[in-house]
This record gives C-alpha cells, sequence and structure tokens, in this order.
C-alpha cells in the first residue's frame, strides 16, 4: 500500500500503572488520524523505551490505511488471482528488504517520485517516519529546461555520467530539489541519537535519484556521515553471477517490491 494511502506517526500514550495500553490507542489514534476511525483500517505496535524513558509516557507507532483504498487495492489483487494476499505500507516492506541482522539500527532515506522520506528503525522496528514534499519528479521537471521531454529527462537523471552534456545542470537541479529534505533528515537523525544514547549504525539510500554519480558524495557531505549505502534488497535472495550488475543497478527502485515478495517467506518463518 503506498504512504500516500497510509497514515503512520509515533505517538506519545501515558499509560497508568496496571492500565492495558490498548484501551488507550483508540482514544489517541482519534486526536492524530485525519479520517474518522471507521473510514480506517487501523494497527499499532509499542516501541521500545530510550534511554532516558522512566514516565509513564510509552511510545506506539500508529498506522492507518483508508479503507477505501485497502478495498481498491485487494480487489485489484484479485483481479490477477492474488487473492488473500495480506496487505501493508510499503515502509514496512521497504524496511524488510534492507534491515539486516547485523543492525542495531537503520536510517532509510527513500527518495521518490514526489516525496522524500527518513525512515529509522531500531531491533528491527520501524520507530520514526518523516516526509518532506520533495522527490525526483521535480529533477526530472528541471531537467526538462533542457530542451527534451519528461522520459527522456527522466532518464538523463537516472544514467547520464559525470562528463556527459548537460551533467552541471543535471547536478544542479538534484542538489536544489534534495538539498532541504537532507539538512532535514540530518538533523532529525542527530536528535535521534542524542537521545538514544548511540549513533545509527547504517544509513541507506533508495529511489532512482541515487542512481545519479553524484549523489552518494553529495548525500555523505549534507548529512555529514562517511558510510552512505545505496540500497542492494537483493543481496536478500538468490539468483545467477551474470545478473550482478543488473540487479545492482535495479536495487534502489525496486527495494519496496522485493520486501513486499520477502513478507511470505518472513511469515512461514
Amino acid at each position: 500500500m503506498p504512504l500516500s494511502s497510509s497514515f503512520l506517526t509515533v505517538v506519545p500514550v501515558t499509560v497508568a500503572d496496571g492500565q492495558d495500553i490498548s484501551t488507550r490507542i483508540p482514544i489517541e489514534a482519534k486526536k492524530y488520524v485525519p479520517l474518522p476511525l471507521s473510514d480506517v483500517t487501523l494497527d499499532w505496535t509499542e516501541l521500545e523505551p530510550m534511554q532516558d524513558d522512566a514516565t509513564q509516557v510509552r511510545e506506539v507507532l500508529l498506522a492507518a490505511i483508508e479503507n477505501r483504498a485497502l478495498s481498491e487495492y485487494r480487489g485489484l489483487l484479485d483481479q490477477i488471482g492474488m487473492t488473500g494476499e495480506p496487505a501493508e505500507i510499503e515502509a514496512f516492506s521497504l524496511v524488510r528488504a534492507l534491515w539486516k541482522q547485523s543492525d542495531s539500527t537503520l536510517a532509510i532515506i527513500d527518495i521518490g517520485a514526489k516525496t522524500a522520506k527518513l525512515y529509522i528503525v531500531r531491533n528491527g522496528t520501524l520507530e520514526r517516519i518523516h516526509r518532506v514534499a520533495a522527490g525526483g519528479e521535480r529533477i526530472a521537471r528541471v531537467a526538462e529546461l533542457l530542451g527534451v521531454n519528461f522520459g527522456d529527462a527522466e532518464e538523463l537523471k537516472r544514467n547520464y555520467q559525470k562528463d556527459s552534456p548537460h551533467a552541471k545542470d543535471i547536478y544542479k537541479a538534484m542538489s536544489s530539489v534534495i538539498a532541504g529534505p537532507l539538512q532535514e533528515f540530518a538533523r532529525l537523525m542527530s536528535r535521534y541519537e542524542a537521545r538514544l544514547g548511540s549513533p545509527i549504525g547504517r544509513v541507506v539510500c533508495t529511489g532512482g535519484v541515487t542512481h545519479s554519480p553524484y549523489f552518494v558524495p553529495y548525500t555523505k557531505d549534507l548529512l555529514a556521515r562517511e558510510i552512505i549505502d545505496v540500497a542492494n534488497p537483493f543481496s536478500r535472495v538468490a539468483y545467477p553471477a551474470f545478473m550482478e550488475d543488473t540487479l545492482s543497478g535495479l536495487g534502489p527502485t525496486f527495494a519496496v517490491a522485493l520486501g513486499a515478495a520477502l513478507q511470505q517467506f518472513q511469515d512461514e518463518g
């Protein structure tokens, strides 16, 4: 399920001694979910406490999907013979694709077509999500000013090299779109690390714009972090060796799809 049809946030819940936290969820959800609860399918999970949490306030990851959108997607699945397949919000598919057993904390920066998202994951559980309305589509729109159509501009954005014609113009377009989101994400990660009391272990970037030869060094500079990985979700599955280069290039684009496909194996395991 796309994030645009969903609602994800972390909410503080005050619980008295001995009180079942589940009784508080509908009450708190009404304060945050921008639709009547009767119009959404609601789920939640309680997050592990941070090191400085010694109060009765507990944090809950709240997830809601519009019933209308859920019905439409299930209808689509029925039409292609995938009856009964579970639905989940794309963020959880992405986490499944990119999380490693060796991770303790992970930050995922997803530069989508219309929005840039930051996900912070601890012990395999999504704990923070932040969205900014800026994405790869705006970069391609700027690239259109070079006199090419949108499709060709999209291809230029993904595959140009440093010595390609208009490379500097495309770099300027990319930096003008993603600088703000990356700076905001850097502040949010630093704030999370200060509260957690330890650094985030890995930062992984995904989305079509990560194919740009400038993206990783530019992101390292803005985030002030030495290690920035580009998503390689296909490392989770077996494939013929001759497909290595092809799949490594497709990884940032297909991370959500692969994570969704892996759900069945996770459930069976």
